[in-house]
Order: C-alpha cells, then structure tokens, then sequence
C-alpha cells in the first residue's frame, strides 16, 4: 500500500520551510527504517552522487546522536545531528549541522499518513 510521506526542512531562522510530500510504494515501517538504519540511510540521506559515505553512526533514540561523513573529492563533509522525536512507523524530528559550511542547525520534521489522511495528519505533524 502506497504511504504518504510528509517531510518539512527549516533551514535557519532568516530562510521559508520546504515542505514536500510525496507517495512511496512501501510499508509504513520501511519508510520510518530508511531514516535510522544506517545500511539504508548511508545509501541516501546526505550522500552525494560523487561522494562516498565512508561513516555513518546512528543513536535512534529520542536525544541519539547522529553522524555521517560523505567523502567528496577528497574531502570529508560531515552532518552531525541529534534525534528530537520518534515515533515508529509514523514520524521523526531531528536537527543537523554540516560544520564545514555552519555552525547553524536545521530542523527536519518528517511523518508518514496512509492515503486519504493527509490534511488532518499534515496539520497534526506541524503543530
């Protein structure tokens, strides 16, 4: 059964959220993994088409730390993060910093909604 995922970034306080959503043909519970087992994640998030994701640690847990660190021509760039909410299966929230470009962090929001209830759930995962 396709999941909606509803996935929100605020990259610092000066810039708009991007909001996107999208269907993904894949149970509820396979989606929420992609984010926190880092054989799945090291594959996507933070990769580059270039790069390569030569560290990946994952705490998931809410206060878990995070790094990755994708080697890009040479260089490593790490995304350095900590977990703010989990909840299996359904959404997660952390925040992140790549410390070779800012010392600023960005807060990702992301939730998962059957088809059919995204208004009222989208409305419910911002708040």
């Amino acid at each position: 059964m396709p999941q909606l995922l509803w996935f929100n970034a605020c990259m610092d306080k000066a810039t708009v959220p991007i909001t996107v959503t999208k269907f993904i043909e894949a149970p509820a519970q396979r989606i929420y993994d992609a984010w926190l087992i880092p054989s799945n994640a090291s594959k996507w998030l933070f990769a580059t088409p270039t790069g390569e994701m030569v560290r990946v640690e994952i705490e998931p847990r809410v206060g878990g730390k995070f790094v990755f660190t994708d080697r890009r021509d040479g260089q490593d760039v790490e995304h350095i993060g900590e977990f703010l909410e989990l909840e299996p299966g359904r959404k997660l929230a952390f925040k992140f910093k790549v410390p070779k470009y800012s010392d600023e962090f960005s807060t990702v929001r992301m939730a998962i909604f059957p088809p059919g209830r995204l208004a009222r759930d989208a409305r419910e995962a911002r708040e």
